[in-house]
């Protein structure tokens, strides 16, 4: 006999660890390539920012740093799309309105503090027209 206990319908049922991977109450851990996206975008901030300090030039840590902005992006998009698994089309489609920009806000704010305005219209437009042209 086991000493299971029969929850009545009142009573709360206990999450199940055992669930299958793809079961959306579970929630979902970071896999390999997640891990692999970040500490790549980890590296290469610390790269680009060793670079800006060296007599490298600007075009290679620009260059380091889109990469690692292209990273982040991506990476973004796949946190979102896990997030979709688990709150449904809608509520997917308001958390990728309002994450879908966030590297263009990071560029924005760090440019906005150096004083590169130029900078910053080029991100916005080019933000723009890449929502309009792709999305």
């Amino acid at each position: 006999m086991t000493d299971r206990k029969v929850a009545s319908a009142g009573e709360a049922q206990p999450l199940d660890t055992a669930s299958t991977p793809g079961d959306p109450a579970r929630p979902r851990r970071l896999g390999p390539r997640d891990i692999q996206l970040l500490s790549a975008c980890a590296f290469l901030t610390v790269a680009s920012g060793t670079l800006t300090h060296m007599t490298a030039g600007p075009l290679v840590p620009f260059l380091v740093s889109a990469v690692a902005l292209a990273l982040l992006a991506s990476l973004v998009g796949r946190a979102v799309d896990a997030l979709g698994d688990r709150l449904g089309a809608g509520a997917t489609g308001v958390v990728q309105s309002a994450l879908g920009n966030l590297p263009e806000i990071f560029v924005c704010i760090f440019a906005l503090r150096a004083g590169l305005y130029d900078v910053v219209r080029a991100a916005i437009v080019g933000s723009i027209l890449s929502n309009v042209l792709l999305v």
